[in-house]
């Protein structure tokens, strides 16, 4: 049946994820996050989401786009602390 069947493709979409990881990092002129002017609020969430996303490939995503930076592994709690200045 020689049919010919078309995927469309997913890498180097606009609606890649690592596409638009990367766009926010260009967009905040390329800092990683905890370098942005945060609200106290801001920072504590923030710190929550980073330690909900450890370990998981949405971790290696945002230190690949460079929204998170490679030094912050595992179980840095205390320094995440220190960067936001949170007791």
């Amino acid at each position: 049946m020689n049919v010919d069947r078309g995927f469309p493709e997913v890498w180097g979409s606009k609606y890649d994820v690592r596409e638009l990881l990367r766009a926010a990092y260009y967009a905040v002129d390329k800092k990683p996050i905890d370098e942005l002017p945060l609200s106290l609020k801001e920072k504590v969430v923030l710190k929550k989401v980073i330690k909900a996303v450890e370990g998981t490939d949405l971790e290696i995503l945002l230190k690949e786009s460079g929204l998170l930076r490679e030094e912050q592994e595992k179980g840095d709690a205390k320094k995440l602390n220190r960067v936001f200045h949170i007791p």
